[in-house]
């Protein structure tokens, strides 16, 4: 089985992100916010752009700093980092995502779970989108757990061959028809410790009567080769083309090679199978 690896940039919208407070930073590529604390109140385009502000918060209701906020967009992303409070503030082209039935906003910081939230109609004019502490409540991630910015992201695979459903209507621009993303290197200390690995993430494909998108996940080691047993998966999602949680379970062998130990997504491959998907908040928990 040959392995194409494909990483989604965090290349970010330059002339459309705006923030609040000049003490936002961008996290991708370098540069600063651009506006300034009067910013919001100058530039108030309704029928254009979407505001999204809020805060990030721990467990204990802590506001959670330098965290990641970003939307995702064909190929680039709208991006916003966390103040020292755990604020954030930042404008979209409404344009950008007119054509969408269900998009997410996405949700990162190291050392917690990856998270994102999900909305079932377009974005229309004169709308501010104020999201609650709740929404951004952030889990850290517990002992043998492990994610990434990586695996935060939002991956989009397929041949880009859609039939018109709700479902097609798909948030980023393919990168092929497999991804493989990093979990962490597994050194030699590490064998015979583990008996299995629980892997986490949330997919969506096409909508329909029965599952017409499927496809295969699985986690390899440093060598490409598969461990344990690969992963069918039906993809199809809810009639607003939602996502879905999609736990597994993967044996340990006693011994596995020093290296990258990552997950493998492949779709398409079987005859009459739509295989474009969409898929994010990855994590892999190692179970002793």
């Amino acid at each position: 089985m040959t392995i194409k690896t494909a990483i989604t940039p965090l290349t970010k919208r330059r002339d459309l992100l705006l923030f609040a407070s000049s003490s936002l930073a961008l996290a991708a590529c370098g540069g600063g916010g651009g506006g300034g604390a009067d910013a919001r109140t100058t530039d108030l385009d309704y029928t254009k752009k979407a505001w999204f502000e809020g805060k990030l918060i721990d467990a204990a209701g802590a506001g959670i700093s330098g965290a990641l906020v970003y939307i995702p967009y064909k190929g680039t992303v709208y991006l916003a980092n966390t103040d020292g409070e755990g604020k954030y503030n930042l404008q979209v082209a409404i344009s950008d995502f007119a054509g969408l039935s269900t998009w997410i906003v996405k949700f990162f910081k190291e050392g917690f779970l990856p998270k994102f939230l999900t909305f079932n109609e377009p974005m229309a004019g004169a709308t501010i989108y104020g999201l609650r502490t709740e929404e951004g409540r952030l889990t850290k991630l517990q002992a043998n757990e492990f994610s990434s910015l990586n695996f935060a992201s939002l991956f989009h695979i397929g041949d880009d061959k859609f039939t018109g459903s709700i479902n097609s209507q798909l948030q980023t621009s393919s990168i092929g028809s497999s991804n493989k993303s990093t979990v962490f290197p597994w050194t030699a200390d590490l064998d015979g410790k583990f008996k299995s690995a629980e892997v986490s993430l949330k997919i969506r494909g096409l909508n329909g009567a029965t599952n017409t998108t499927k496809g295969f996940i699985s986690l390899v080691g440093a060598d490409n080769s598969t461990i344990g047993n690969s992963h069918i998966l039906n993809y199809n999602s809810d009639s607003n083309g939602g996502y879905s949680d999609v736990v597994f379970s993967v044996a340990l062998p006693k011994t596995i090679g020093v290296g990258a130990l990552s997950v493998y997504h492949q779709t398409g491959g079987i005859p009459g199978d739509i295989d474009d998907v969409e898929y994010t908040g990855i994590s892999v928990r190692l179970v002793p």
